[in-house]
């Protein structure tokens, strides 16, 4: 059986086009403000927004590849 938080980490994940491993190690490292605007934006599907929300995505990937 998969959770609600499961599934909204895969949709967001697949939203994103990254692994669901991947996104769940980023978020994680991202700043509450980060994550939240992240996932709000592609929870309420706001397509405006979306390359916003990547790009965060990104720089949050960027600094926990290099371990800040």
């Amino acid at each position: 059986m998969i959770g609600v938080f499961d599934m909204v980490d895969q949709g967001i994940a697949q939203e994103l086009g990254v692994p669901v491993e991947e996104y769940i190690n980023v978020i994680e490292n991202c700043s509450y403000w980060e994550a939240y605007y992240i996932v709000t934006v592609i929870w309420n599907e706001r397509k405006d927004k979306y390359d916003r929300a990547k790009e965060i995505y990104n720089s949050c990937k960027e600094k926990f590849l290099k371990g800040e």
